[in-house]
């Protein structure tokens, strides 16, 4: 049973106990005003005391209930975003840095004539690496930014477009 589960059977069961509390003390004044011959005014007051008792704890459910929806979406919302920033955008970063590093090189051979089909492969190669060491690189910088002005994202890009810089500290 999970947390939210366990914790809204907490609170049904407070509220219903409190709902029942309630609902019995409205028959008992509806039960005194029917046997009296007369309603009395106090009767009505109180009647009128005790569903307005009653509309108010079930605002307040409502109120905790709608809090703690808002609590677990927030929690969960934390938890996408801390997964988008250690994981998803360094890979991505890493990616797109090999990329652009492959159009680049692409470019230039084709401008000069030079492009040889068999280097292909290393170009094939070159961006899933890229992605791979950015996503290292997010793991030895955890922290936001670097200094003053890099980033973690910045350095990210930067390995991915020069994966050679990885495997030099590795090697």
């Amino acid at each position: 049973m999970s947390f939210k589960e366990r914790f809204r059977e907490y609170r049904e069961v407070d509220y219903e106990n409190q709902f029942e509390v309630l609902g019995g003390k409205i028959e008992i004044v509806k039960e005194s005003m029917q046997s009296q011959s007369e309603s009395t005014v106090n009767g009505h007051e109180d009647l009128h005391a005790l569903k307005e008792a009653l509309r108010t704890k079930r605002l307040a459910k409502e109120h905790d209930i709608t809090r703690n929806r808002f609590f677990l979406n927030t929690l969960a919302s934390e938890y996408a975003i801390i997964a988008l920033e250690r994981y998803i955008l360094p890979l991505l970063y890493g990616l797109l840095g090999a990329v652009f590093f492959v159009l680049r090189t692409l470019s230039k051979e084709v401008q000069t004539l030079t492009y040889l089909p068999m280097t292909e492969i290393n170009y094939r190669l070159r961006i899933p690496t890229g992605a791979l060491a950015g996503l290292t690189m997010s793991w030895f910088f955890t922290g936001g930014t670097l200094g003053s002005s890099l980033s973690g994202f910045a350095v990210s890009f930067l390995v991915g477009y020069n994966v050679e810089l990885l495997f030099f500290f590795n090697g």
